[in-house]
């Protein structure tokens, strides 16, 4: 069995999609440096479609899918862009009369240990194989190999292993009725084939979304498992194997009653494993998989045992996952959705959430590219090294049509496309706490401040949650603009006000966050005059 998992009651964490911890790093000297745009890119009128970003030192570059006349099929797609979402290379790898798959998941592409990229596709018409590019910081091919361990060979996503080599995940389909095995497939640092495992049975759909390396030499593989012919089967689905790919446990996450997701899995900072899904709530039409969702994160240890598991974020309909990363400061979590949870306004928008090292929420937006007759999809997002984010996908101006143009999304550490956000950003940002909210006057102040903890009149009767929680002591920080905390004050049990000298503080905004028992109950923020 694994170490004893650290005493953390993740179950308190709060709810608030709206920290104040990470808000207060944002200066407005460090706004002024950051880059914003929110871009379209295509040649032509040629669809487009970017499915992984990643940073250099000169700006950002992907990995996605288009398609150019006079080449028959979709083709594979290299872009660059500067820092301030300018583009530069724009490249695609084409054979005639055939097409080159760009995937459903995103980070597909990873930067490798001699500084150039591989990437995973799968081209065919009708004999699939996997395909594995490798380019150099110009994205020209250094190599390509192909792998066809079936009639079907589909990979999705890829990592560099340890001796310099690849590995891949997707599936094998077995047969016509959609049935398929999972895939692992295994080369050496040129590309060339190693060995494969598959794993599946002939009564299970079983597909691979994305793999990560373990402590202990093995692999960590996400995916979902389901039975093509009966409607909501669907559930996430999470294999670990050894070094060389022998399974060593299973496991399955979700609603058994409604379909869910893929999963898409990482590591912790304690060593252990991040599993995220969708928790399907109900559905609409079985037939297409059309069901209303909403985030599941599952924290398991070594041998997979779940440690907890819970539901964060808003309930959407058609809520999907696509890609995860782990950042320095917490993680950050991709994908595309109906804006609302009614199935009367039929319209996509891409979504970010970001969560920090103890898996509390910190915000979630939603994005759209141009006005609300767009539909807009993100399959992934990168931490950039100005704190902020840059996201990809596609958008389109036609609600269910086909006209997709590369989009390239580009926000601060609060997932602002401008600075204090902005129209064009929908913005999901959540109380939290048992109903508390932090309330400071004056505002703006020149030497004190009051700060209460309200309880609103639906939740301040005596014997509430909200009303329960004065009886207990806490803590009141203070942060500037830079996120430097300027005062940690202790508050009592049974406080409902105190005031708060700020005669010293410097001029500028002020951000306070109030925490009791782990749990930040109340956020807010003033001017010092």
């Amino acid at each position: 069995m694994g170490k004893t998992p650290p005493a953390i009651n993740f179950y308190a964490m709060p709810k608030t999609f709206y920290s104040i911890l990470f808000l207060c790093v944002v200066s407005m000297t460090f706004a002024q440096q950051q880059e914003y745009f929110n871009n379209i890119y295509q040649h032509g009128n040629n669809f487009a479609i970017g499915m992984t970003i990643l940073e250099t030192d000169d700006g950002y570059v992907g990995y996605g899918g288009t398609e150019e006349i006079p080449i028959f099929g979709q083709q594979a797609l290299f872009y660059k862009i500067d820092k301030q979402g300018g583009e530069t290379i724009w490249k695609s790898y084409a054979v005639t009369n055939s097409h080159y798959y760009y995937g459903n998941v995103g980070g597909a592409m990873v930067k490798t240990s001699d500084g150039n990229f591989v990437m995973v596709n799968t081209h065919g018409i009708e004999d699939i194989a996997a395909t594995l590019f490798k380019v150099d910081t110009d994205l020209d091919t250094i190599w390509k190999r192909d792998y066809n361990v079936s009639i079907s060979t589909i990979v999705v996503n890829c990592i560099e292993t340890t001796d310099k080599g690849f590995m891949l995940v997707g599936w094998v389909q077995q047969t016509e009725e959609g049935y398929s095995d999972l895939l692992l497939l295994k080369t050496d640092s040129l590309g060339n084939y190693q060995w494969h495992k598959a794993f599946g049975d002939v009564s299970m759909a079983q597909k691979g979304t994305n793999v990560m390396k373990t402590p202990d030499g093995g692999y960590l593989i996400g995916g979902l498992n389901w039975d093509p012919p009966v409607y909501e089967s669907l559930d996430a689905m999470v294999i670990k194997t050894d070094s060389l790919g022998n399974e060593e446990w299973t496991n399955y996450f979700g609603n058994p009653d409604v379909d869910d997701d893929m999963a898409i899995v990482t590591s912790t900072i304690e060593g252990y494993y991040l599993i995220a899904t969708v928790n399907g709530e109900w559905t609409l039409n079985p037939y297409n998989g059309s069901r209303a969702g909403r985030m599941l994160l599952n924290y398991i240890d070594i041998d997979g045992n779940t440690i907890w598991a819970k539901k964060i974020g808003p309930t959407r309909f058609n809520f999907w996952i696509k890609n995860m990363r782990k950042t320095n400061d917490g993680y950050i979590i991709t994908g595309f959705s109906f804006e609302t949870d009614s199935v009367t306004f039929q319209h996509y928008s891409g979504w970010i959430m970001k969560l920090d090292n103890n898996l509390d929420s910190v915000w979630y937006r939603d994005y759209i590219h141009g006005d609300e007759n767009w539909e807009s999809f993100l399959y992934d997002t990168y931490h950039t090294s100005d704190n902020g984010y840059v996201a990809v996908g596609y958008s389109r101006p036609d609600v269910g049509g086909t006209s997709n143009k590369m989009w390239i999304l580009k926000v601060d550490s609060m997932g602002c496309d401008t600075a204090g956000c902005a129209t064009g950003v929908f913005v999901e940002e959540l109380s939290g706490g048992q109903g508390e909210v932090l309330q400071v006057w004056p505002n703006p102040a020149k030497d004190q401040v009051t700060l209460s903890l309200y309880c609103p009149p639906k939740q301040s009767a005596s014997g509430s949650k909200c009303a329960a929680s004065r009886e207990k002591a806490g803590a009141i920080s203070i942060y500037d603009l830079q996120g430097i905390e300027v005062e940690e004050i202790k508050i009592p049990k049974n406080t409902e006000s105190i005031e708060v000298d700020v005669s010293k503080y410097h001029k500028g905004i002020y951000y306070i966050k109030y925490i009791q028992s782990g749990r930040i109950k109340g956020t807010t923020k003033f001017i010092k005059q």
